[in-house]
């Protein structure tokens, strides 16, 4: 069974762990540097404008979501630096997760819309995404070269 519950500090050094040690894999997130530190981490968790949450399987930490809202009042959120255990990857963990968190920011929030950007060659990624209910709807290219894709999810009950 997958629960969520907020980040903590001693949660840090288990996501330093899953962070793969290449700079290709941190350049998905633009504010955060190479190599991926304890400080980022605390820093983004202290901001108001994440919602930093530890996602757990029979109470063992197995990955982390942020979701970042701009504006106070605004009804879009963006997902970021969405990290599991590899342990637990391509088994549909990431995927059930990634739903549970969108419906439970749909509900307790009141967001009409929840985005993300994950880069091409991230196909497993691309595959969780859409199905967690998310939908391509553009494509970028980044400044490092790589070309991304911008998705989305609806909140079909605010319609």
């Amino acid at each position: 069974m997958i629960t969520f519950r907020n980040l903590e500090e001693k949660d840090i050094p288990y996501i330093l762990e899953w962070n793969e040690p290449s700079r290709t894999f941190l350049k998905q997130w633009s504010d955060f540097s190479y190599p991926l530190t304890a400080r980022q981490f605390k820093m983004r968790m202290a901001s108001e404008q994440y919602c930093v949450v530890a996602i757990e399987q029979n109470g063992r930490l197995i990955g982390t979501i942020q979701l970042y809202r701009e504006e106070k009042k605004s009804k879009f959120a963006t997902v970021g630096c969405y990290l599991l255990d590899p342990k637990v990857r391509g088994n549909g963990i990431g995927t059930e997760a990634l739903r549970k968190i969108t419906d439970y920011a749909f509900r307790s929030f009141g967001f009409a819309k929840i985005g993300l950007g994950v880069y091409d060659y991230n196909i497993s990624a691309i595959k969780c995404y859409l199905n967690a209910g998310f939908v391509k709807i553009g494509e970028y290219r980044h400044p490092f070269g790589w070309t991304g894709y911008r998705m989305e999810r609806t909140n079909y009950i605010e319609r």
